[in-house]
């Protein structure tokens, strides 16, 4: 709870035994929402210590700006604990309310706060949040971007004490569904699209020459937690990148101009 410009700069607050409940139901901040339009998950970050959590919630009935949905950080006094938040209009929020899903990505950045050097598990809880969606960390220290539905926790060390802001962005994204055979090519619009292919042992990436003029397109291939395995610089229309001789899911990365697309490509 958090009171502002009280007169006395006290505030009480009395609870009777009717405000017991037997269980933990009821919607988070507002009871006006509808738990069916409720999508949420929950970032945990946990260290040798302690764990926090941080969470993230959309409804048809909130704003992407701070409002009733969102309740502000308050720090720990013991500096053992992981801090996690988001922030709003310069506010620190441990829970953050935005506007429903509407089908297209959602870029959000994480803000860490860690005080002893150890070793940091980032995780997610995404059972209440839609499978129609990929859910990718990303940590631009290391370069990488950490599938979390296919991953129970990410480590990481702390490369600094205190408040970090640039680390780490939450990428949500609808689920893509990569063309697995030639007759499904479809023709690159002249503006603003690429796209991605799996061909079994290799993948095709076609980006559309309207974005090239802005410079080469970079594109990264890693595997399913995150770790880099070729990074290729390319000015051409269409680049084939091999894939690892192993079989499985990969995440490859096309930046080209302002345009972005990750996608899985299957190794058979």
């Amino acid at each position: 709870m958090k009171v502002n410009d009280t007169p006395s700069g006290d505030a009480t607050i009395d609870l009777t035994n009717k405000a017991r409940v037997s269980d933990n139901s009821m919607p988070l901040k507002s009871a006006s929402a509808s738990l069916e339009s409720l999508d949420m998950l929950k970032l945990m970050q946990t260290n040798e210590f302690i764990s926090d959590v941080a969470v993230i919630y959309f409804n048809e009935k909130f704003i992407d700006g701070f409002d009733g949905a969102d309740s502000e950080k308050m720090f720990n006094t013991s500096s053992k604990v992981p801090e996690i938040y988001s922030w709003v209009d310069d506010k620190k929020m441990s829970i953050n309310g935005f506007s429903s899903l509407t089908g297209g990505p959602r870029s959000i950045p994480i803000a860490i706060r860690n005080q002893v050097d150890s070793e940091v598990v980032l995780s997610l809880r995404l059972d209440e949040f839609p499978v129609e969606y990929d859910v990718f960390i990303e940590d631009k220290v290391a370069g990488s971007m950490i599938d979390m539905r296919h991953t129970e926790g990410y480590i990481y060390t702390p490369q600094q004490m205190g408040d970090v802001h640039d680390r780490f962005v939450l990428h949500l994204s609808p689920v893509l569904e990569v063309a697995t055979s030639v007759n499904n090519q479809s023709k690159v619009n002249e503006k603003g699209e690429i796209e991605i292919y799996g061909y079994g042992d290799y993948a095709s990436v076609t980006i559309s020459r309207d974005l090239l003029r802005e410079g080469a397109a970079n594109i990264d291939l890693t595997d399913i937690n995150g770790r880099q395995i070729s990074s290729t610089k390319s000015e051409s229309n269409k680049t084939e990148i091999d894939l690892p001789d192993a079989t499985g899911v990969y995440l490859l990365k096309v930046t080209a101009g302002a345009q972005q697309k990750t996608a899985k490509v299957m190794r058979k």
